[in-house]
């Protein structure tokens, strides 16, 4: 059943010229709310969900078969910090900063740095001059991570050289 709902989902994004990212079934006290999280190359917009919740909202009026339960669809993008789920969302995070909790030895470890590398049974991090290999089945939550505060430094910096070019 699911992968009948992921289909129709695919379909209706790919319709709306987006990318289906993922996909949460939520109970809810009245009843069940789907959650669709969708992507496109340059960004999702409100337009972008809007179009697709309407698509969707349709079908399940419509009694689709696979979307006529759900008491409430809502289509969001994954957010600048997504989760990383499935191989696809690796693959497609490689060279942005991630945070990884995985196991190592028994132990819960965090690392956050920058995604090189994907195989098929790992990916490789990288922090510096450090490298890492974590094995997916070691990962236990993973999701892109945005330094908010190096950007602002930077950005302060450069506000910095333009002030005191212009003085001098």
């Amino acid at each position: 059943m699911f992968e009948k709902l992921e289909e129709t989902i695919k379909e209706i994004c790919q319709k709306c010229e987006v990318r289906l990212y993922d996909i949460d079934v939520i109970n809810i006290q009245k009843g069940v709310m789907l959650r669709v999280y969708i992507t496109k190359v340059n960004g999702v917009s409100i337009n972008d969900c809007s179009i697709v919740a309407k698509e969707l909202n349709t079908m399940s009026e419509g009694k689709n078969e696979y979307l006529k339960d759900f008491l409430n669809i809502e289509v969001s993008s994954p957010g600048v910090e997504r989760v990383l789920k499935f191989k696809k969302h690796y693959a497609s995070s490689i060279n942005e900063t991630l945070r990884i909790q995985y196991l190592k030895d028994g132990s819960k470890e965090t690392m956050i740095g920058k995604l090189i590398e994907v195989n098929s049974d790992t990916i490789m991090l990288e922090d510096g001059p450090n490298r890492l290999s974590i094995s997916f089945q070691s990962i236990k939550r993973a999701k892109t991570y945005v330094l908010l505060n190096e950007k602002k430094k930077r950005s302060d910096s450069r506000s910095s050289q333009k002030r005191g070019s212009k003085e001098g």
